[in-house]
């Protein structure tokens, strides 16, 4: 299945699981193996089909597939404790100013942001009634929702949109609109930079854009040439997943933010997803041959590396100061990067 494929039927599915108010009984499988060495790889916990999850300091903060938020040691060794029950599917999480951060479903195609003290038992709205949102970031002050559009049969309307909102609730703010089916951004200094496919009715734009993060000034198009599935970026350059339409293959390109040639650094992966930059590598889930891994790539270039063979529940990956954190579909690992 091609990748676009795959992301337009993952949020088709977020929507009609959210519409129905019977939803069937979900597993829920919840234990702990035993304690691990400092930097050792291993088994944090078990937890199934977890919606997300997000390391901060000591401890793992995810939600189960019933909707509950957990904490665990990232050492493992001991039972998770229940925090919260959120108030729908938990779609994404963030832990940082000594808050947790995340967002849920709240309707047939909205999802509302909450914030929550790190291990406290309550949470408080942030933000209400955000369409479609794929993709969230922060920054010290904001926390930015990418929305894909709204559905129109089978098709999205040309209407997503990157928003924001002040950590501490507020006013929220529309950034840019009128987007054609776009699946990820990435917020740097004063710049937020995000792809569209090109795949919404009516508009074909696809590539990588560059706004300022006020929303000020006209977007810049950076990257013209194909549909953006992932972003990564760091002083110099931006790092992206591109599909190669028609073949049902994808790309990892870099280009520098000043603009310029585009360098291929790993080609024909059936899919790739999750760019994170660490230790100066470029660090992705991906699939080649069939066969899903997580792999790295140093920024400089050079042969790509399997960091992990493993196929995870989705494509966060977390670090520490020595090891790298997923989730599969029945537990929490970590491995050495």
């Amino acid at each position: 299945m091609g990748t676009l494929i795959r992301s337009a039927a993952f949020v088709s599915l977020l929507i009609a699981v959210s519409a129905n108010a019977q939803i069937a009984p979900r597993r829920h499988a919840i234990g702990w193996p035993f304690p691990l060495p400092s930097c050792a790889p291993g088994i944090v916990t078990y937890a199934s089909e977890i919606d997300d999850f997000a390391l901060a300091g000591p401890d793992i903060y995810f939600a189960d597939s019933a909707d509950v938020i957990w904490r665990v040691p990232k050492v493992g060794g001991a039972s998770p404790v229940r925090l919260v029950r959120a108030p729908g599917i938990v779609l994404w999480m963030k832990a940082e100013d000594s808050r947790l951060y995340f967002a849920a479903v709240s309707g047939e195609l909205t999802a509302d942001i909450y914030s929550m003290p790190i291990g406290g038992d309550s949470f408080v709205t942030v933000a209400s009634g955000l369409l479609t949102p794929v993709a969230f970031r922060t920054d010290s002050q904001f926390i930015y929702a990418l929305s894909i559009g709204t559905p129109s049969g089978e098709d999205f309307l040309s209407d997503g949109s990157v928003k924001r909102v002040a950590k501490t609730s507020g006013t929220v703010q529309t950034l840019v609109s009128g987007l054609s089916f776009p699946l990820d951004l990435v917020v740097r200094g004063n710049s937020i930079y995000y792809g569209e496919t090109g795949i919404a009715a009516g508009n074909t734009s696809a590539g990588l854009r560059r706004i300022a993060a006020d929303g000020s000034g006209a977007p810049v198009k950076l990257f013209d040439s194909g549909p953006i599935i992932s972003i990564a970026v760091d002083d110099t350059n931006a790092y992206f997943v591109v599909a190669k339409l028609g073949i049902g293959l994808v790309d990892i390109d870099r280009m520098p933010l000043s603009g310029g040639a585009v360098t291929p650094m790993v080609t024909d992966l059936d899919f790739a997803d999750g760019l994170t930059i660490q230790r100066g590598n470029l660090y992705y889930v991906a699939e080649i041959n069939e066969s899903p891994s997580i792999d790295a790539i140093s920024l400089a270039g050079g042969a790509p590396r399997t960091v992990k063979a493993v196929e995870t529940w989705e494509s966060r990956l977390e670090f520490d100061e020595c090891l790298v954190y997923y989730a599969t579909d029945a537990r929490i690992e970590r491995a050495a990067p």
